[in-house]
This record gives C-alpha cells, structure tokens and sequence, in this order.
C-alpha cells in the first residue's frame, strides 16, 4: 500500500530533477551561442590589428560585449572546459595582446629610427643634436611600452632598445661633462673680469693726483688682487 505513493513521490522528484538539468543545459547552451558570436568578433579583430588598429580594438571590444551578455546568462561558460571554451578565451586574450603589440611596435620603431639619427649626431660631436634625437626615442619608446611591455617580447626590437639605452646613457654623461666645463668656463671669464678690473683700478689711481703714498697702497692692493684672481683662473682651467 506504501510503495505506489512512494513511487509517485520518487517520480515527481525524478522530472523536477530531469526539468532542472534540461533548463541549465538550455541556459548553457544559449549563452555558449552567444559567446560565439563575439567569438567571431575576436577572430577578426585579431585578423584587421595589420590594417587598421581601431577597427581591430573596436571588434574586440564587441568580442567582450558579448562575452558579458553570454556570462549573464550561463556564469558557467567562464569556467567550463566544454565546447573549447577556455582554448577560445585563451585565443582571445592572445588575440587582444598581439593587438597591443601591432599598436605599440610603429612606435618604438619611430624612436629607434631617431635613436640611429643621435648615435649619428653624437658620433659627429653634436651633442645638441644627439640629445634631441635621443630625448624623441624616450619618449617614443616610454609610450609604446605604455601600451604594451610585452613589445619588448619581440628581440629584434627588444635589443635594439638596449643598445639605445646604452647610446642614451653616453649622451647624457657627455651633456653633464659639457654643462660641468661650461660653469668652469664662466667661472674663468668671471675671474678674469674681476682681474681685469682690478688692474684698471690699479692704472687709474696712478695716474690719479694726491697722496702718493696712499694711492701707492691701494695700487699694490688692486695688483695683488688681480695676480690673485688671474692665478685663481689659471688653477680653474688646469682641473
């Protein structure tokens, strides 16, 4: 007498359980149709980043407009292993990466062209030149990598940026040894100023009448001051 309305229990719990399994397989299988449709997105916006990079960023960001719309639906397509899902969104952060580095490398490219133009420059002595040239590939390369370091993932591009790097570090230690010897330079013609007016000091007040004596010592004392700063000058220029 007890077993028909257990059976009857047991069966209604079976197609609840069956009613349940069918709709998240629906769900699934909606949000997996949805996914593929940005899927698609992302292969071509990986196949335009040669012609037009905003072309090839505007598809990929609909690729991941469509990702979300697909994860509202079914969480579960983030995580599942089921219809190649996780190799497609592996694919598509690659895709998304080259993307960055099809935008980036133009750049980095343009900075070494003006890194080649200072090494140039520096090797002819014009530093004025080298340190403009250089200061183009800095700012160049600092913006390409602010798109993506992963440019440097390329090694033709990444050992020309060291190599650069090297050339930069020898402009900006020739710049410094060039502002140290232009400070000494002013220093020296300063002194020498200070001598020259010293000693004009000295001829203006003999040939000035009065007391001999007094303006005998005021001579000695401008004298003295000008061999001093002369000396001072010489001693500047021998560092």
């Amino acid at each position: 007498m007890l077993l028909k309305p257990l059976l009857v229990v047991l069966c209604i719990g079976c197609m609840a359980i069956t009613n349940l399994a069918f709709a998240d397989a629906k769900s699934f299988s909606q949000a997996v149709d949805v996914y593929m449709k940005g899927f698609k997105e992302c292969v071509d916006a990986h196949a335009a980043r040669g012609g037009n990079i905003a072309i090839a960023k505007k598809k990929y960001k609909a690729y991941l407009a469509y990702k979300d719309q697909a994860a509202a639906i079914d969480q579960s397509i983030l995580t599942s292993d089921r219809r190649s899902l996780q190799k497609n969104q592996r694919y598509c952060e690659k895709a998304y990466e080259n993307i960055l580095i099809a935008e980036a490398e133009p750049i980095v490219k343009k900075g070494i062209k003006a890194c080649e133009q200072a090494k140039s420059a520096f090797g002819t002595g014009n530093l004025q030149e080298a340190k403009i040239k250089i200061d183009l590939f800095d700012q160049q390369n600092t913006e390409a990598l602010s798109i993506t370091e992963n440019i440097l993932g390329i090694y033709s591009i990444a050992s020309k940026v060291r190599v650069c790097n090297r050339i930069k570090a020898k402009i900006l230690l020739a710049e410094k040894g060039f502002q140290v010897e232009e400070e000494e330079s002013q220093l020296v013609i300063g002194q020498l100023i200070d001598a020259n007016n010293q000693c004009n000091s000295a001829k203006s007040l003999s040939n000035k009448p009065g007391d001999k004596l007094n303006n005998i010592d005021k001579i000695q004392k401008s004298l003295n001051k000008s061999r001093a700063l002369s000396k001072a000058a010489k001693n500047t220029l021998r560092q």
